[in-house]
C-alpha cells in the first residue's frame, strides 16, 4: 500500500502541529493553575 508523498507530508505536518497545540495549551493551563 503506498501513500502519496504529498499526503504523507500533509498528515505528518497536520499530527506535528496538533502535538505542538496540545503543548502549548498545556503549558499554559499549567501556568494559569499554578499562578
Amino acid at each position: 500500500f503506498f501513500f502519496p508523498a504529498g499526503l504523507v507530508l500533509y498528515w505528518l505536518t497536520n499530527n506535528i502541529l496538533s502535538i505542538a497545540q496540545q503543548y502549548v495549551i498545556n503549558k499554559q493551563l499549567g501556568v494559569l493553575g499554578k499562578g
